[in-house]
């Protein structure tokens, strides 16, 4: 109910994050891991002349849960991101315009 674009899409991409044997220094960085190549792919389908859209998944508990009870994903695998790929029917600009009050220099 949370992704109707899904129902349409070409594909879907399911980020998943495996703990088990995970090299990082601290397991809680396979959020940073998971949120690069999720961006990643999504720089690679516009790169490719595809629309894609990054559907959160973690932390929320529903969207795991649901992502994992789809595909059979196991308890011990994490959802982090759902991205949406297809064609898409138009071509958003991007915003381009940077507000001087989000700027920050030497300090916040």
């Amino acid at each position: 109910p949370y992704w109707p674009m899904l129902k349409s899409a070409d594909l879907a991409i399911i980020v998943c994050a495996n703990l088990r044997g995970y090299q990082g220094s601290n397991k809680d960085f396979f959020i940073q891991d998971c949120a690069a190549a999720t961006q990643n792919i999504l720089i690679a389908a516009e790169g490719l002349g595809l629309g894609a859209v990054w559907l959160g998944c973690y932390p929320t508990e529903e969207g795991p849960k649901g992502v994992r009870r789809i595909l059979e994903i196991p308890g011990d695998i994490i959802p982090f991101s759902v991205i949406s790929v297809g064609h898409p029917a138009e071509h958003a600009t991007p915003h381009p315009e940077i507000v001087p009050e989000r700027v920050h220099y030497d300090k916040y």
